[in-house]
């Protein structure tokens, strides 16, 4: 099966909340997505795999400064590559239009997570005390200088065969 990263549109709404409830504790609701798919500052993308979407990637930005606010893979296609494709996309994008700092919140339980950003080059920042709920956990905050960044479109495709 192939992965294309694409877009995130209004119809994909139900299906990405699907995906959401399946990772979140604290789930965002639908309007939340809405509003940012239409914000000129939000980058909001989705992975495909034939009609279903498999996961999903948001960042905001602002000035010199991006913060990836949501990143998620269905359990079923979690350690596939999928994150990876949905990073490289973002990470092409804000390297073309943004010079900045892309920074990110997530739990130090959460070592897949940790792995993957560290591979992109992710350095940790700062600890934010009690930043998430259900359960109670500190953030790491971990940052990437977009300037840095060596583009990966040259080496990665939109779409991709993963093996599932």
């Amino acid at each position: 099966m192939f992965v294309k990263i694409r877009d995130m549109a209004k119809y994909d709404l139900n299906a990405v909340a699907i995906v959401e409830k399946g990772v979140f504790s604290s789930p965002w609701p639908l309007a939340a997505y809405e509003s940012e798919i239409k914000k000129p500052t939000s980058i909001c993308k989705v992975a495909a795999c034939g009609d279903y979407i498999i996961g999903y990637m948001c960042v905001s930005t602002i000035l010199d400064e991006a913060h990836l606010m949501k990143l998620a893979v269905h359990e079923n296609f979690r350690r596939k590559g999928v994150a990876r494709l949905l990073v490289t996309e973002v990470l092409d994008i804000l390297h073309d239009k943004f010079s900045g700092i892309l920074l990110l919140e997530v739990r130090p339980s959460n070592l897949p997570a940790l792995k993957l950003y560290e591979k992109f080059g992710f350095n940790k920042l700062y600890v934010r005390k009690r930043y998430y709920v259900t359960p109670d956990e500190d953030a790491l905050v971990m940052g990437l200088n977009i300037n840095r960044v060596t583009p990966f479109k040259d080496h990665e495709p939109i779409s991709s065969p993963l093996t599932f």
